[in-house]
């Protein structure tokens, strides 16, 4: 078995049944962070080693998350991978200007959308809840009610996209710059995402706006839970993965953000959704209200995001098929939103 040394390296630093017996390189595992991932085979079990991207500079902030998982499995959920201390105690290493981390290899595949059946949507839902209330005792992250972080953070990104984003995707496309076959296919698609972002912006940024001043519980949020986060073995859920997003705001970000990824646009399944989920840990009033700001903001400006990152940054990404896909299911919604805005619904 060949190691690389930065990989030998961490291991090492590890207690001695996590010596590896044979090691995968997963790269970045169909992901888009720019991170990297090693499956791990040894006498403890199987582990996932984490390389962590480079720009993620926040160590303080890494170790938080695996102290939300820790107490969140101390409190009785175990769908998470808490992450396993070095022999030094530390559940975070630097190593090569990176940080690394290695816990336990969660069992299950992300395959709700090969089989979506209420039993599965209810599952997800239902996991997701629990997490909420475990994570909400976590102690260093109590707060006062708030208005969301996660709100103003949106409304403060439209705007600059109103501003001066646009602009930019709007003067590469006219540049002509193709940087390569997929963003030459991709143009048709931009100039639409564009189109569609200007009929709808107004009425989100007035949504927004209002919600700012909403004020909500606040708590540990994943902030990136999708589809491809959320592992089944048969109809259980026996996963949650990828927690790098995590921050405090409200459990309604974490709600819209699932439910936009398993159902889409399906109502009747978002009705079911949100029902099971509130039947293990209610929403608020306020929260509910919120459910359509959440999703509605997310649609307009998911497609906006990866037109930037493509278009204006030139973010490279392993596997260009998967950007085409995740962009063609944001353009969907989008699509739908826009047909929404146009009957003057909510």
């Amino acid at each position: 078995m060949s190691l690389t040394s930065d990989v030998a390296t961490v291991l090492s630093a590890y207690p001695s049944d996590c010596r590896p017996e044979r090691v995968e390189s997963l790269e970045s595992a169909g992901g888009f962070s720019g991170g990297a991932l090693w499956k791990v085979a040894a006498a403890r079990g199987t582990l996932c080693l984490r390389r962590w991207p480079k720009e993620r500079r926040e160590g303080r902030h890494i170790q938080t998350i695996h102290a939300v998982l820790r107490h969140a499995w101390q409190q009785g959920f175990s769908s998470v991978p808490v992450p396993i201390r070095a022999r030094d105690g530390a559940t975070l290493i630097e190593r090569g200007g990176c940080y690394w981390e290695l816990a336990p290899w969660m069992p299950g595949e992300a395959t709700f959308h090969a089989d979506p059946n209420a039993a599965r949507l209810a599952a997800a839902m239902q996991a997701l809840a629990k997490f909420h209330l475990a994570a909400a005792t976590f102690s260093n992250a109590r707060s006062a009610p708030a208005p969301s972080p996660g709100i103003a953070m949106r409304l403060e990104r439209l705007r600059a996209l109103q501003e001066r984003g646009c602009a930019a995707i709007e003067a590469s496309l006219a540049n002509g710059r193709a940087g390569g076959a997929l963003l030459a296919e991709l143009h048709p698609i931009a100039r639409r995402a564009l189109e569609l972002f200007r009929l709808c912006a107004l009425l989100v940024e007035n949504r927004l706006a209002a919600a700012t001043a909403v004020v909500v519980p606040l708590q540990p949020c994943i902030r990136d839970i999708w589809h491809d986060h959320v592992l089944f073995t048969g109809e259980a859920v026996t996963g949650i993965i990828d927690f790098g997003a995590m921050r405090t705001d409200c459990v309604v970000t974490d709600v819209t953000r699932l439910l936009g990824s398993l159902v889409g646009d399906d109502e009747s399944a978002w009705k079911s959704g949100l029902e099971t989920y509130g039947a293990v840990r209610p929403l608020t009033p306020a929260e509910s209200g919120l459910v359509p700001v959440f999703d509605q903001s997310a649609v307009l400006l998911s497609p906006m995001n990866w037109l930037e990152w493509l278009f204006v940054d030139r973010r490279q990404f392993e596997q260009p098929q998967r950007v085409r896909e995740r962009l063609d299911v944001t353009m969907r919604r989008l699509e739908h939103l826009s047909v929404k805005v146009n009957r003057g619904a909510n």
